[in-house]
């Protein structure tokens, strides 16, 4: 018997991550006040239908034990061999209206064998809406001998209408504590010697479910009683969190070539890229609170990290080598050529008063600013204007219409809709404010002019009424 059917809970005790769940129902059962539907949502292995089916045994035991089934009762017994009492529905396979009408025809017949016959609806969100509105009269007024359990990965696929009809309980991975202590537990009982980072490794790749580490398990048993790091990390496709460390603080010290070799020799290892990309904002994640370090990653670098590795996930149909490469390497652009950018989430909001800003005029001497790109431009552009805008709001809110035309020799060309926009980023009062937002967040050296788009608009008529009545743009 594989170790996720054998080590199945049995009852509330057996339960590990899910207190909070199991203390509510213990407490419904024994103050006899539990209701007509529940929905259970989490994610896969979290014990959503383990709970459920020991929750439904209890329902009907006939001696119940500070909130636990008996086991001895006919009920309970009934229950072990398989009763008719529990009915369990898979909605991937039986989504349609007409499995929910028998659904319905069914709830009538009260249980041949205690009080309540218990729908078990496993992947409720799979129902097709026909089938969700069909569903919706029987659980708001169910015979009292029916009981309806609705679980679910996906809970924002279920219809509004249905969860406010019943009584959600969220389910949550257990902690590191938790786990370690359930799976310690386990491996000692199987004849297992495995390390606590072995362990730890399982818990990664298995995103915290009991089953899938149960799972797993089985898969690194297979390497003999006493498996090394090595041998797990390889098995499981996991990446070790040093060689996490390593690749970031290479991004962070601004070394392109540290990180192309990197990747370069990642390509030659069995490596899941998706637990590398989970690795790596895990590990910015810590940084972020203050629980890890990484030389040469300030808090503002953390954030700005934060974004691309998220980016590059959102704009890839998957996490491959090739999409973690290009985030790594853009990172290490922006360190290489120290403009590491400022936060919007400044600890010290003197550091954005107009007057500091109002002060800065372009100074000549400056060297221009030759490095920076139209990427890295593009990508820190919502920086500078939400800095513009805690200045001026309306300033900013003009600023977020422009769009960035080119980059060239440390000028940032904007196009603009209209004339009168033009001028009113380029007026003496906002431009020092719009110069200073992007030598805060690019660096210095930086200068800024905008064009009219002529691409959307033929007619500049805001620019023909200003010649015609003669007047001018204030602001």
């Amino acid at each position: 018997m594989v170790l996720y059917q054998k080590y199945r809970p049995k009852h509330f005790s057996e339960v590990v991550g899910q207190q909070h769940v199991v203390l509510a129902l213990g407490n419904s059962l024994e103050k006899k006040s539990t209701a007509h539907a529940y929905l259970f949502c989490g994610g896969r292995g979290l014990g959503k239908t383990s709970i459920a089916r020991i929750f439904a045994k209890a329902l009907n035991c006939e001696n119940l034990q500070n909130g636990q089934s008996c086991g001895a009762c006919v009920p309970c017994v009934q229950f072990e061999s398989g009763a008719l009492s529990l009915i369990e529905i898979n909605a991937a396979d039986n989504r349609r209206i007409e499995d929910v009408r028998a659904i319905n025809e069914n709830v009538k017949f009260a249980p041949a064998v205690g009080r309540y016959k218990i729908y078990l609806v496993d992947e409720v969100h799979m129902f097709t809406t026909e089938a969700f509105n069909a569903l919706l009269k029987t659980l708001e007024e169910p015979p009292a001998h029916a009981v309806f359990i609705l679980a679910t990965t996906d809970v924002h696929k279920v219809p509004a209408t249905i969860i406010s009809r019943t009584q959600r309980f969220d389910f949550k991975p257990p902690t590191d504590e938790e786990f370690l202590k359930h799976m310690r537990a386990i491996a000692q009982a199987e004849g297992y010697e495995l390390s606590d980072e072995v362990l730890q490794a399982i818990y990664q790749a298995a995103n915290g479910g009991i089953r899938d580490a149960l799972s797993l398990l089985d898969q690194v048993a297979t390497l003999g009683k006493d498996p090394t790091l090595v041998d797990v990390y390889t098995l499981l496709g996991v990446v070790a969190r040093e060689t996490t460390r390593k690749l970031i603080t290479a991004v962070a010290s601004g070394d392109a070539e540290a990180v192309a070799v990197f990747f370069e020799k990642l390509g030659e290892e069995s490596v899941n890229y998706k637990q590398l990309h989970k690795s790596i904002l895990n590990l910015l994640r810590e940084v972020l609170v203050g629980k890890e370090t990484i030389p040469g990653l300030t808090l503002n670098g953390a954030i700005n990290l934060s974004r691309l590795y998220l980016r590059g996930a959102k704009e890839t149909t998957a996490v491959d080598d090739l999409s973690l490469l290009m985030a790594s390497l853009e990172g290490a652009a922006l360190f290489q050529k120290k403009t590491e950018p400022v936060s919007v989430m400044l600890s010290n909001p003197e550091q954005v008063q107009a007057p500091k800003f109002a002060d800065q005029v372009p100074d000549a001497t400056v060297p221009v600013n030759t490095s920076i790109t139209y990427e890295s431009v593009n990508l820190l552009w919502p920086q500078v204007v939400d800095k513009v805008k805690q200045l001026n709001g309306q300033l900013g809110t003009q600023l977020r219409g422009a769009e960035i035309k080119e980059v060239n020799a440390g000028r940032v060309v904007l196009f603009v809709k209209y004339l009168f926009h033009k001028e009113i980023l380029e007026s003496n009062k906002n431009k020092p404010l719009i110069l200073g937002a992007l030598e805060g967040v690019l660096g210095t050296g930086l200068t800024f002019a905008c064009e009219v788009d002529r691409r959307k608009q033929g007619t500049d008529q805001y620019a023909s009424a200003l010649q015609v009545f003669g007047g001018e743009i204030i602001q």
